[in-house]
């Protein structure tokens, strides 16, 4: 039977993450969750109390996310290798508030069935308006200060005269598209020996805005 390993990054409403892992839950499913820094404990002790009867559930390191930051990335990285500990046939990343419109064993079969290595939105930065994300240098914890809002002021004068962020090797062009995907334990083996072997990309990602839509699909076209 196919394994699926169920990425969920949630920071709020106990009742409805637990709704949405109590209807995945099968004998071939597993749960990865990771609950944001910032939600209140009362919050995250609340989820694991009602979750609790459940063997197949990882709560993994908590850490602070923002909106438009590297952070979910490296949550999104964090849940993909405490999978990979465990094995699994195919990972699906997924926030607290999702929820399927198909039958798990609809769900286990198209992925057993499925001639593919990962189901992921992947466009080429002329159909993804994005060039603004990356051309600039992006620091999450300056988020909504005085600050950034100066720095991004300088850096787009910056750009009128030719001087910009230079792509990483090896990338040559930015692909983007959906925060959230579907991949198979052999495609998420890549992402992570990716990040291992090309720390450069990681850090560049990680000063760039809004890196969840963009990170992982560029770990399939190079």
């Amino acid at each position: 039977m196919t394994t699926i390993a169920y990425f969920i990054l949630a920071h709020a409403h106990p009742e409805q993450i637990s709704r949405l892992v109590q209807q995945l839950n099968t004998p071939h499913s597993r749960f990865y969750i990771h609950i944001d820094a910032n939600t209140p404990d009362a919050i995250f002790t609340a989820l694991q109390s009602q979750l609790s009867a459940l063997e197949n559930i990882h709560f993994i390191e908590r850490q602070a996310c923002r909106w438009g930051g590297f952070s979910l990335v490296d949550a999104s990285l964090r849940l993909m290798a405490a999978a990979n500990k465990d094995g699994f046939d195919w990972g699906v990343l997924l926030s607290g508030q999702d929820y399927p419109i198909h039958s798990n064993q609809y769900i286990e079969e198209t992925l057993a069935r499925s001639p593919y290595l990962g189901l992921i939105d992947i466009k080429p930065a002329p159909e993804f308006d994005i060039a603004y994300r990356y051309r600039a240098w992006h620091f999450e914890t300056l988020n909504g200060t005085r600050t950034n809002k100066a720095l991004q002021k300088i850096q787009r004068l910056s750009r009128k005269i030719g001087i910009e962020r230079a792509l990483p090797a090896p990338i040559s062009q930015v692909y983007a598209g959906s925060q959230w995907w579907t991949l198979s334990h052999t495609a998420c083996q890549t992402v992570l020996d990716f990040v291992a072997k090309q720390p450069q990309v990681v850090d560049f990602f990680r000063h760039t805005l809004i890196p969840d839509e963009m990170f992982f699909p560029n770990h399939f076209n190079e």
